[in-house]
């Protein structure tokens, strides 16, 4: 991990797939935690410090309006913090694949 701020080619690297909302002048950045949870980030500006939106949202929601804006984010720690918290698994970025986690299926829980 080179550079300590979030950046495009990172996000890429980390397995987020990029995307577009409609009227929205920003790419948006998405990795999907679950089937059901994904988190989403925009960049929002450069200066002081660059840093990014960020947003949780369901597979039910294709707006940002409808997105929790959970916090801005600057650091790459940050992003792998938030990932850890949520799936309650280690960081793995050999794990993400075309904006997914992929968690073997031995490990993955029953849910109802």
């Amino acid at each position: 991990m080179i550079g300590r701020y979030i950046t495009e080619l990172w996000l890429r690297e980390a397995g987020f797939k990029s995307h577009f909302f409609g009227n929205e002048p920003n790419k948006h950045w998405q990795l999907w935690l679950s089937p059901d949870i994904a988190l989403d980030l925009s960049f929002g500006r450069e200066k002081p410090l660059p840093w990014w939106f960020c947003w949780l949202r369901t597979s039910g929601e294709h707006s940002p309006e409808k997105s929790i804006n959970l916090r801005d984010l600057t650091f790459k720690h940050e992003v792998i913090t938030l990932v850890q918290a949520v799936t309650g698994r280690r960081w793995n970025p050999a794990r993400h694949y075309n904006g997914s986690v992929w968690i073997p299926k031995k490990d993955r829980r029953r849910t109802v």
